[in-house]
């Protein structure tokens, strides 16, 4: 979804782009930052948790700093920021294929169960 809005927002010619930037992106980057955690616990584990989720922040970190550079210098040099745009849904259609690649969690075993036993 956010790529879908990345995309319709790298065309925009009048505001019914704007609108369907709208509508893919903000539902899906609330989804990135409320579930980004929750997804990392549930493929990797508790133990492997911080490790993941720091490498997984400093990477973030360094995008928040060159994304504004290189999309500045794309305008520059295009007149445009589309390109910038384009390439940031070119890294969401990365990200999918490289998520698509991972092995489903196993299912938790319920403290009940365990309880149970």
């Amino acid at each position: 979804m956010l790529t879908i809005g990345v995309t319709a927002f790298a065309y925009a010619a009048d505001l019914s782009y704007i609108l369907v930037f709208l509508l893919f992106f903000s539902p899906a980057y609330g989804g990135l930052v409320t579930l980004d955690q929750a997804v990392v616990s549930d493929y990797f584990g508790r133990r492997s948790f911080a490790s993941i989720a720091g490498l997984f922040s400093g990477i973030t970190m360094g995008g928040a700093m060159l994304g504004p550079v290189i999309a500045g210098f794309a305008f520059d040099v295009t007149n445009s920021y589309s390109l910038a745009f384009l390439a940031y849904a070119a890294f969401g259609l990365l990200a999918i294929a490289l998520l698509l690649l991972l092995k489903r969690p196993r299912a938790a075993v319920a403290v009940t169960e365990i309880a149970a036993a």
